[in-house]
Parts: structure tokens; sequence; C-alpha cells
């Protein structure tokens, strides 16, 4: 009976000269990791439409899981590359990563305005709206429905924190529980916008800034369209594995 091994740990080390990395450098990367996985996978998959479909929605998982970030203008600004993305690593081309580059660093310093604008509002939990665990996450189709999604995100971590520091039950009297709420809401308030803004200012300030961030989720993307063990480690990843990897034995038992 004839066998086929359908993956193979490949892990890819591209090695830059600094932590400065362009649209050009990752167009390159992307290159390199198809020329490697013709190389050395034993079945690699044909990069067709829907290799190249499969790639494109992985990226944007990536980068924005949760919907708030992309809206839904955006998405069709975008999608003309979603049947022929793989064209543009064949080619080294980089204007898919260029369009969302610039389309990304928008809405993340949007989305920091909109955090600073709802820091300044006292949120009411008296009101009659529903919040769920799970909220929409079709693209906001406008700047005022991103705020919207946003504004349910914050409240909902705010409700959280209310019910985890105090002694608030279902079964108490309305009154009680507005009592309740409306008294740690500021604090409540406070915490959750930091929080969420440290979290839009670490990908503002990173170290090695944002096109190379997006560019690393990139070919990571693409290399996993491959196979769940074909993996993509930049320089930084690849370091620290390579330390690990140093400070321990390579015996077994």
């Amino acid at each position: 009976m004839k066998s086929s091994i359908t993956a193979i740990f490949c892990f890819l080390f591209i090695i830059h000269p600094s932590f400065s990395q362009s649209v050009n450098r990752c167009a390159a990367d992307a290159f390199l990791i198809n020329r490697m996985v013709e190389k050395l996978h034993v079945q690699p998959r044909p990069l067709d439409t829907a290799f190249s479909a499969q790639f494109f929605d992985r990226f944007f998982r990536e980068a924005d899981e949760d919907r708030f970030i992309f809206t839904s203008a955006d998405m069709a600004r975008v999608q003309p590359y979603r049947y022929n993305l793989v064209d543009e690593v064949k080619k080294q081309q980089h204007g898919f990563l260029t369009l969302v580059t610039g389309i990304y660093e928008r809405r993340i310093k949007q989305m920091d305005s909109i955090l600073q604008q709802l820091q300044q509002q006292p949120f009411s939990f008296s009101i009659d709206e529903k919040l769920t665990v799970e909220e929409d996450t079709s693209y906001a189709l406008n700047l005022a429905q991103q705020k919207q999604k946003l504004s349910k995100l914050v409240k909902r971590i705010m409700l959280d924190y209310i019910l985890d520091h105090s002694d608030m039950v279902p079964a108490m009297p309305a009154i009680r529980q507005k009592k309740i709420a409306d008294s740690l809401e500021p604090v409540a308030r406070k915490k959750t916008i930091a929080l969420l803004k440290r979290g839009l200012h670490r990908i503002i300030q990173s170290a090695i800034g944002i096109e190379a961030s997006l560019g690393n989720l990139y070919c990571g993307a693409f290399a996993e369209s491959f196979d769940p063990h074909t993996n993509y480690l930049p320089k930084t990843e690849k370091e620290n594995f390579e330390s690990a990897i140093g400070q321990k034995s390579m015996r077994f038992g």
C-alpha cells in the first residue's frame, strides 16, 4: 500500500539585519516560504484560488478576529485580492500589504479616539438593551456602528468588573442593583478603557512597527495555509526558540 505524508514540520527562520521590516521584505519572505515548501514539503498544496481564499481569510482572522478594526467598506477595498493573493506571493509584490497596512493604521488610531470619547461619558446600566457574550461579528458599516460595537464591548467588560467587585445578585431589587452599578461605574469605566487603550498602544508603539507586525501575520498565514505544521518564525521568535532549545538537554527519558 502506498502511503504518503501530508504534513511536515517546516520551521522557516527568516533572518533580518534589524527589527525594521518593509513590505518589500515581507513580500520576499513570503516568496521564500513558497520556495522552501515546494522543496521540502512532501505534498505541497497548489497555489490556486482555493488556497488564496484560505490564505486571505486566515490573515484577517489573525489581524481582526472579532472584527472591531476593519469596516465593511475596508473589506470591499481588499476583496479583489481574495482569490489571487497567491499571485502577490509568486511575483513578490506588496500591493495587498501596502493597502491593508494603511487601512489598519488609520482604524487603530480611530479606535483609540473612540475609546477616548467613551471614557468621557458615564455608562447607564438601567436602560433596556441586550448584551450577549457573543456579539455581532459582522464588520461595522460606518464609524457610528464601529463606535456602537466598541461601546458594547466596553460595557460588557465593565459589567464583568462590577459583578466581580460587588455582592450584586440577580435576585436583588432593581433599585439596589442600580445603586451598586452606579457606584462602581466610574472605576469600571476607567479600568476598562485603560485596558483596551493599552492593547491599542502596544500595537501603535510596537518596537518593530505596525508594518512589520502585519507582515509577520501575512507570512504566518501563508505558511499555515499549507498545513498546521508549516510555520513562519520571525527573527525574534527564532532567537527565543533557539535560546529555549539551547537550554534543554536533547536526551529523551
